[in-house]
């Protein structure tokens, strides 16, 4: 009886010493990457060293980081601009980075940036993975546990786990042999460019790829009161707000269906709002100034040639916006109408 007893204490003691290790272990290389630049938009101490000058802010998910070039915006406009967007980032993410930022920069306009699917996604699944890099980027402990149990799912958590300890590990091993570099572009800004990859639709396929593909349209998880959100806190610091869908190939507006009603139900938030919304899909000289061969590097996502020549063309309808200029004229009234003036439109009759 006294050596079972022995036995299970022996058990119970190395089963708790083994715990204790891992719980130990994970800590420390969980914290280790949350205070590591190992990825490029994990900024907290860029965005630090820029905190006071900041006067223009872009926010978004995936289309507004591969688009807004913040070099191109501070050249253009005399601006000191940052874009906060993050890959698969959820409206949550995009209220903790504006907040932070905004009250702490003399903040004159917020872009919004509007997804295609700004308002059908789901928090669980892919815009968890935003959350593996949005986290370390908020400032303070408190901010990112308090971040954390409020906006990841509990499905979700393993996710997180095995990817901060994988970051984590690699990080520390890449500082122990001296091969472990800031992954942050200081002069990016937040901006991340891409290569680009052909989107061209062939002639031959040009008929039958027209509206062959269905967007979901729905408003799902609130997601009309999350983008409003976003106004709302840039109103209560006084702040102007315009919003944008960045352009995707007109391959991308050719074959789907549905963006007239994502359009709608955009514009039903702006105009509630009385913001201003710029949908780049329907910019009337939109293929002549990006192609489907050279300026995308997926069929939503602009390449970095593609990106510059975007946030050129954006800063000047910001100019005409500030000057009190015609802008609707500039712009197709439906996707109907920029698909009937599309150049795949020619190739299809």
């Amino acid at each position: 009886m006294k050596i079972l007893k022995n036995k299970i204490v022996k058990t119970v003691t190395a089963s708790v010493l083994f715990l204790s290790l891992v719980v130990t272990g994970s800590l420390f290389f969980i914290m280790y990457y949350l205070n590591s630049e190992a990825k490029d938009c994990e900024d907290i101490n860029l965005r630090n060293s820029l905190a006071g000058n900041l006067d223009i802010l872009v926010v978004g998910s995936c289309q507004g980081k591969y688009a807004f070039v913040p070099s191109v915006i501070d050249d253009k406009l005399d601006a000191c601009s940052y874009n906060l967007s993050g890959i698969h980032m959820s409206h949550a993410g995009e209220y903790a980075m504006l907040e932070e930022e905004l009250c702490r920069n003399p903040v004159e306009l917020v872009v919004i940036d509007i997804d295609y699917d700004v308002l059908s996604y789901t928090t669980k699944g892919v815009k968890a993975l935003g959350e593996i890099t949005l986290i370390p980027r908020l400032a303070g402990g408190r901010k990112k546990i308090e971040y954390f149990f409020r906006n990841v799912h509990v499905e979700d958590y393993k996710v997180l786990y095995s990817s901060y300890m994988s970051y984590g590990l690699t990080a520390f091993i890449g500082n122990l042999v001296g091969t472990y570099e800031s992954a942050v572009d200081s002069e990016a800004k937040g901006y991340y460019s891409r290569e680009c990859n052909d989107q061209t639709i062939p002639d031959d396929k040009c008929s039958q790829f027209k509206n062959s593909n269905q967007l979901c349209t729905e408003i799902l998880e609130n997601n009309n009161e999350k983008v409003a959100a976003l106004i709302e806190l840039c109103r209560s610091y006084g702040t102007d707000v315009v919003m944008c869908m960045t352009p995707a190939s007109d391959s991308f507006v050719w074959k789907y269906n549905g963006l007239d009603e994502i359009y709608a139900n955009v514009s039903a938030i702006a105009d509630e709002y009385d913001v201003d919304y710029f949908d780049f899909n329907l910019l009337k000289n939109k293929s002549e100034i990006l192609n489907d061969a050279e300026s995308y590097e997926g069929k939503a996502h602009l390449s970095d040639t593609g990106s510059k020549i975007f946030t050129e063309e954006f800063c000047e309808i910001l100019k005409k916006r500030e000057n009190g200029e015609n802008i609707k004229d500039l712009f197709y009234g439906s996707y109907e109408e920029a698909k009937e003036n599309s150049p795949y439109a020619k190739v299809a009759e």
